[in-house]
C-alpha cells in the first residue's frame, strides 16, 4: 500500500508554536482517508536523523509523498537531535521508486529542490525565503485538506493552500509553479512558495492525486439506505411494503424524484444513457439531483415572498435578496449553470426570514436548517459544493471511488430534507367552468396533471373546486392535502405544456434571464444534459412577411415574462429590465 511520511521537527532553543497544531490537524485532515485503506500514514511527531532514515529505508519501496515541517535552510533540515545535510536526504528520497512529491516546509529550502529532482523527484514544494511559522502551519493544514478531503490535484491544492495562507500572512505571499528547466520569475517583495516540477513530468501537476482503493461499495447502496430510512419515518415498515421505491419517489416532489429514478433505474441493454455505473456521467447525474434539491428550496422561499408581498406584507432590507436573485437569473453563459448551486442562496434567505419573523413555507424546514449546522451534514454539503466547482475535462478519475463517495454525500442531504416526501407538484394547466341553474356558487373544473416520478407520460386528471387556482401554474402541496394553502412555483418551475395547450406534462426549470436577447432559458427536468428550451420576444409584426400572421400560440413570452416582471415588482419594486 502506497505510504504517506509526514516528518516533523521541534528545537528546544527556538521552538515553533503552532508546529503540533500543525501535526494534529494534518493528520486528523487524512486519518478519514487512512480509515478507508486509501493509503498508509508514517507520521513522525519528534523526528531525528536516525528515524528518518530509518524510516526511508524501511518504506522505501511504497512512500509516495514524503514532508518535513520544522526549521530548515538552503542547506539543511533541522532535526531533533541536529543538522540533517540536504544532499543526504535527498539521496535517500532518491531511492523511493513510488515517490512522487517532496515538500519542505521551512525556512529557506528552495535551494534544496536541485538535489532533489536530480534524485528523481518529480515534484517539491520549498520556500524561498524565511516563513512565519503561523503562516506555514495553514499552509500545510489547508494543502492536505485539498489533497485529501477534497480530492485535488497538487497545482490545485498548492495554490489553494498559499492562497489561505496568504490571509495569514504579514507581508505579502506569492505562488509559483514552474517547471525545472525554466528561470524563477523575479519578486520585488514578498516571499515564494514554488511548486518545482522536473521537466517532462508537468502532467503530474495536474494528473497526480493522493492514492484511492477502487469502491468495493455497491451502486446506489447508500441512496437505497437513506430511502429505506426514510421510508420507515414517512411511510411505514419497508420491509412490508409492496414497491417502497416507487413509493417514495412518487410522494417526492419531480424536480428531486426525477433525478433519482435516473440514478436508480437498472440498465435494461438499449443505446439509452443510463447512469447505474461510475463513470463521469453518474456523477453529473449525482451533482444534478444535489442541485434539484436546493433549487427547489430556493424557489419554494422566493415564491413565498411573493405570497407575502401580494397579501400586503411589509418587507425591509431587501437589496441582499434582489443581489442574490439578479445574480441568479442574469447568467451569461449557461454552460455555467452545471456550476451553480443555490443552496447557499437557500441559507441567506433562511436567515432573512429568521431576521423579520417571517413563517417559513414548510414548517419542518427549521429543523432541517438545524441539522445543516450539524458537523455531519455541514461536511456532505461543502463536499458537494467544492465537486460542483472542479473542472471536468481532461482529469483521470477513480470513478467508482468519486461516484461513491459522491453517492454517500447526497444521500445525506436527502435525509437532511427527508421531509420532502410530504409534499407534490401539480401542474395546472386549465380552468373550466360549471354553473348550473340549480347550483348556487359555480364549480371549478382543473385540468392537472400531478407531477410524479414515472416511466410513461403523465394523465391529466379533473379536480373539481368552489375556488380556483391560478391557470399554467405548477403548484406545491401537501401530498395529503392536509393543509389548504397553496404555493406557486412559476416561474420558477413551469409546465411547457400548460402554456401551449397540448396534452400531458412537460416540466422546466429556469436558467437565465437575457435582457439583450429579451429570452428565457429553461432547462427540462427529465432531460437536463440536451433539452434547451429558449422562450425568446416575438418579432414586430412586419406587413411585408409572407405569413398570414396568425397566433400559433407556441410563443408564451409575453405569460413567462409578465409574471417574473410582476414578481420582481412585487417583492422589490423593480422591474425585470432594471436586472
Amino acid at each position: 500500500m502506497d505510504i504517506l511520511l509526514l516528518t516533523f521537527a521541534n528545537s528546544e532553543s527556538d521552538p515553533l508554536p503552532k508546529l503540533r497544531e500543525e501535526d494534529d490537524k494534518t493528520h486528523a485532515v487524512l486519518r478519514e482517508r487512512t480509515q478507508q485503506q486509501d493509503f498508509r500514514l508514517e507520521r513522525e511527531q519528534f523526528a531525528t536523523r536516525e528515524k528518518v532514515i530509518n524510516l526511508l529505508k524501511a518504506h522505501r519501496q511504497d512512500i509516495c509523498l514524503f514532508w518535513y515541517s520544522g526549521h530548515a535552510d538552503y542547506r539543511l533540515l533541522q532535526m531533533e537531535d541536529g543538522p540533517a545535510n540536504a544532499d543526504g536526504i535527498a539521496a535517500l528520497l532518491g531511492q523511493c521508486p513510488k515517490l512522487i512529491l517532496v515538500g519542505l516546509n521551512g525556512c529557506s529550502t528552495l535551494a534544496q529542490t536541485d538535489a532533489l529532482l536530480a534524485a528523481g523527484v518529480p515534484m517539491v514544494i520549498a520556500t524561498s525565503d524565511p516563513v512565519d511559522d503561523d503562516v506555514a502551519t495553514k499552509f500545510s493544514i489547508a494543502f492536505f485538506t485539498e489533497l485529501a478531503k477534497n480530492r485535488r490535484s497538487v497545482r490545485e491544492a498548492f495554490e489553494s493552500a498559499v492562497k489561505e495562507a496568504q490571509v495569514y500572512g504579514k507581508t505579502t505571499i506569492k505562488a509559483q509553479v514552474r517547471s525545472a528547466g525554466r528561470e524563477r520569475e523575479p519578486s520585488e517583495d514578498g516571499r515564494y512558495w514554488e511548486l518545482v516540477v522536473a521537466d517532462k513530468q508537468e502532467s503530474l501537476l495536474d494528473s497526480w492525486r493522493l492514492p484511492e482503493r477502487k469502491s468495493d461499495v455497491p451502486v446506489n447502496q447508500h441512496l437505497r439506505k437513506a430511502l429505506r430510512l426514510l421510508f420507515n419515518t414517512q411511510h411505514g415498515d419497508y420491509n412490508r411494503a409492496d414497491a417502497p421505491l416507487d413509493t417514495l419517489l412518487k410522494s417526492l416532489p419531480f424536480t428531486i424524484s426525477e433525478p433519482l429514478r435516473n440514478l436508480l433505474a437498472p440498465n435494461d441493454g438499449t443505446r439509452q444513457v443510463f447512469f447505474d455505473r461510475p463513470g463521469p456521467e453518474r456523477r453529473s447525474m449525482l451533482l444534478y439531483a444535489y442541485r434539484g434539491i436546493g433549487n427547489f428550496l430556493t424557489y419554494a422561499l422566493w415564491s413565498r415572498l411573493w405570497a407575502l408581498r401580494a397579501a400586503g406584507k411589509e418587507l425591509q432590507n431587501l437589496e441582499p435578496v434582489w443581489n442574490d436573485f439578479r445574480q441568479w437569473l442574469c447568467l451569461n453563459d449557461i454552460r455555467e449553470d452545471k456550476r451553480r448551486s443555490l443552496f447557499p442562496v437557500f441559507q441567506r434567505l433562511a436567515w432573512y426570514y429568521h431576521q423579520n419573523g417571517l413563517e417559513l413555507p414548510l414548517p419542518e424546514l427549521p429543523e432541517a436548517l438545524k441539522k445543516m449546522t450539524d458537523h455531519r451534514y455541514q461536511e456532505a454539503f461543502d463536499y458537494l459544493e467544492a465537486r460542483l466547482q472542479e473542472p471536468e475535462i481532461g482529469r483521470e478519475e477513480n470513478w467508482e471511488r468519486l461516484c461513491e463517495e459522491t453517492e454517500k454525500r447526497l444521500a445525506q442531504v436527502l435525509h437532511c430534507f427527508g421531509f420532502l416526501f410530504r409534499y407534490t407538484l401539480t401542474s395546472i394547466k386549465a380552468i373550466d367552468v360549471e354553473f348550473y341553474m340549480h347550483l348556487s356558487a359555480p364549480i371549478f373544473v382543473h385540468k392537472v396533471v400531478r407531477l410524479q416520478a414515472q416511466t410513461t407520460p403523465w394523465d391529466e386528471q379533473l379536480e373539481k373546486y368552489e375556488c380556483y387556482l391560478k391557470t399554467a401554474s405548477v403548484l406545491l402541496r401537501p401530498v395529503d392535502n392536509s393543509r389548504k394553502e397553496e404555493l406557486y412555483l412559476s416561474p420558477f418551475l413551469i409546465d411547457e405544456n400548460a402554456y401551449l395547450r397540448t396534452d400531458k406534462a412537460n416540466p422546466y426549470f429556469c436558467m437565465a434571464w437575457h435582457p439583450a436577447q429579451r429570452s428565457f432559458i429553461f432547462r427540462n427536468i427529465s432531460r437536463p444534459e440536451d433539452d434547451i428550451l429558449t422562450i425568446q420576444e416575438p418579432e414586430p409584426e412586419d406587413i411585408f412577411s409572407e405569413t398570414d400572421g396568425e397566433d400559433t400560440g407556441d410563443n408564451f413570452f409575453p405569460l413567462i415574462y409578465g409574471q417574473f416582471n410582476a414578481f420582481c415588482e412585487t417583492v422589490f419594486g423593480k422591474n425585470l429590465d432594471e436586472l
